[in-house]
């Protein structure tokens, strides 16, 4: 058993965690406050959200200061189910899973891959969101792919431990790395640079910044993206998981997919709700090969 899988494991039997079946009915599961986050939570009246402040359509704060966005319809979705209010806190989607370990926050949509990496550390709902690597050129850009890319420069914004560098797929590609897709605005603008490249879920706020921007070419990687909570809960990333499985099959996904994501991507194509599992996901990206075991949490006893 890998040891990201069997961390898990361990962290899954915490008694505290436990949840029960789903119901059969709409009615809200009440859960035993002294046992569950999600009991927790309910006695509390609200769940606090960590959504991202940087990462429009995902996330992001409008002009009247309100946290909107493609991971605000989930975060209600989850609090619905618990019968509960949400109280949003965005943040920087680099700060986010550390609200989760200082509990500043119950649940957060950090935007990040779930790797084996990730998730020895923290548990997370199975994906509500598939990326991929792609290219984003400027309006009136000939290229159309990474094939068109020859002896170009092109900005790179992506997890280097998810990503695909282009040089490798075209040794005469230059690179331009940066931390966030919005660094690309400025080259791309300049000419500096021919394209960028990063997970759709970067590129569409970036697509945002630059009229006429389109992103093209084939997927060059697979990425699940969830909500994830403190390494002790597991219990509400698997909560999280059933709702947003009802939200895939009942329509919500859809609804809140077309209303916020749609728009950004310059089709009209609304794809199928993921289907991938955390582990899934994560097995898209095992643990390199040399890397340190994981620290377990010190999470309270049964």
């Amino acid at each position: 058993m890998p040891r990201t899988v069997g961390l898990f494991a361990c962290l899954l039997l915490v008694a505290s965690a436990c949840v029960p079946a789903a119901s059969q009915t709409n009615k809200v599961v009440h859960y035993d406050p002294t046992k569950t986050k999600m009991g927790e939570i309910q006695q509390r009246g609200h769940i606090v959200i960590g959504i991202p402040n940087d990462y429009r359509p995902f996330g992001f704060v409008d002009g009247s200061g309100q946290p909107q966005g493609f991971t605000t319809g989930l975060g209600r979705l989850v609090a619905d189910a618990l019968g509960v209010s949400a109280r949003f806190i965005p943040r920087p989607a680099d700060q986010l899973l550390a609200m989760v370990d200082s509990d500043q926050a119950d649940l957060v949509f950090p935007m990040l891959p779930i790797t084996q990496t990730a998730a020895a550390a923290h548990p997370f709902s199975d994906p509500y969101y598939l990326a991929h690597q792609r290219l984003l050129v400027p309006r009136g850009s000939p290229i159309q792919d990474v094939s068109d890319l020859g002896g170009k420069t092109v900005c790179s914004a992506i997890d280097p431990e998810a990503e695909v560098k282009l040089s490798r797929l075209d040794p005469s590609v230059s690179l331009l790395p940066v931390s966030r897709a919005g660094s690309c605005a400025g080259p791309l603008r300049s000419g500096r640079v021919a394209a960028a490249t990063g997970p759709d879920v970067a590129l569409y706020g970036l697509r945002y910044r630059l009229t006429g921007s389109a992103i093209v070419g084939g997927q060059i990687t697979t990425e699940g993206y969830g909500a994830a909570v403190g390494a002790c809960n597991p219990g509400l990333a698997q909560f999280a998981t059933r709702v947003f499985a009802a939200a895939k099959k009942d329509g919500a996904w859809t609804t809140l997919y077309t209303r916020w994501v749609l728009p950004a991507t310059g089709t009209n194509i609304v794809p199928d709700p993921p289907s991938l599992t955390d582990i899934d996901a994560w097995d898209l990206f095992p643990t390199p090969p040399g890397a340190p075991s994981p620290t377990p949490a010190a999470c309270p006893s049964p």
